[in-house]
């Protein structure tokens, strides 16, 4: 990727973090640091999914990802802290 093509990149994507912030604000929600969702091993497919607000989703994609039961797929989706 040229450098140019790269500085556009970052560019974008601090105006639409920025834009994040002020819905956040506006709002009133508070999200966990991306770092601790990346800490607690689920699948960056799930953190969308609860982010969307579609909880079952996310609860039906854990149980497919692992394999797990229903009432542990629930607890990780939970313990996310996104809805």
């Amino acid at each position: 990727m040229p450098d140019s093509d790269a500085a556009n990149v970052y560019a974008r994507l601090a105006v639409l973090e920025r834009q994040m912030e002020l819905l956040l604000q506006h709002t009133g929600l508070q999200l966990p640091p991306p770092i601790q969702l990346l800490a607690s091993g689920v699948s960056p497919d799930v953190v969308a999914l609860m982010r969307a607000g579609n909880k079952i989703g996310a609860v039906k994609r854990q149980r497919e990802l692992t394999g797990c039961d229903l009432r542990e797929a629930l607890t990780t989706v939970e313990s996310l802290g996104l809805g």
